[in-house]
């Protein structure tokens, strides 16, 4: 999951510590957390961020600069973030399992085909080659 899956999200609140040795989370709209997991990094003030959406980030001198914003001051608010020492979750997307946002996205093989298996299966069947002979032929 990426960050820019969380564009337009408001942040309701500030949370310290929780699981996985957290130092601070951001909750934000519908399930979803940016998780900080280095306890160097302080926390933003609770009333200057709550209510403020997602609307960039970009990196910088090392560090991961979030912003948030209205729609009359988009940029209003930076939020840093420490590279490869945070995480994000939702409860849709990651099942609230927290997840590298920098890792590449985990892809699943898809099944073979099961209608290439049962027309296998279906020539090979002695009663198939009886009444189509030319089918037990093509296989």
């Amino acid at each position: 999951m990426q960050l820019d899956y969380l564009f337009g999200r408001r942040i309701e609140s500030v949370e310290e510590g929780g699981a996985d040795d957290a130092a601070w989370s951001l909750v934000l709209e519908g399930g979803a957390r940016i998780v900080v997991f280095d306890h160097g990094y302080g926390i933003p003030d609770a009333p200057a961020v709550e209510g403020l959406a997602l609307t960039a980030f970009d990196r910088y001198q090392g560090q991961i600069r979030l912003f948030f914003g209205t729609d009359e001051n988009p940029q209003g608010t930076v939020v840093n973030l420490p590279p490869g020492r945070y995480g994000v979750s939702d409860d849709v997307f990651t099942q609230g399992e927290v997840v590298d946002p920098d890792a590449p996205p985990v892809v699943h093989p898809l099944p073979s085909d099961p209608e290439a298996e049962r027309e296998a299966q279906a020539i090979d069947d002695e009663e198939t080659r009886q009444h189509f002979p030319e089918a037990a032929q093509d296989g």
